[in-house]
């Protein structure tokens, strides 16, 4: 995405879910199953932290560089507002665009 805006393409970002929440496992959590991945504890989720820091940071940075940000519904813009303090204090705040649906018979 922050290559393409370098390179002055408008990007639209369509957001299902943030990477950040998938490899931790919160993302099970969140939607209030359990979680598919044990969270670390002790020294191993401070290692387990810092190897995900630049990833998430990098997530958010090139996230927030799109030229519009949408999410496909309510719950998953609250969780984008959650998940990327650093945009949501910028003013970066997704639409909402709901997923269309087929009407014809298959």
């Amino acid at each position: 995405v922050a290559l393409l805006r370098l390179a002055g393409v408008p990007v639209v970002f369509y957001c299902h879910f943030p990477d950040k929440l998938l490899a931790t496992g919160e993302a099970a959590g969140a939607a209030g199953s359990a979680s598919l991945l044990p969270r670390p504890r002790g020294p191993l989720a401070l290692v387990r932290a810092a190897y995900r820091l630049p990833f998430d940071l990098l997530e958010e940075l090139c996230t927030g560089a799109a030229s519009a940000v949408l999410v496909n519904s309510a719950y998953t813009a609250s969780v984008f507002a959650a998940s990327f303090p650093l945009l949501r204090r910028l003013g970066c705040t997704p639409s909402v665009l709901h997923p269309s649906i087929s009407l014809a018979n298959n």
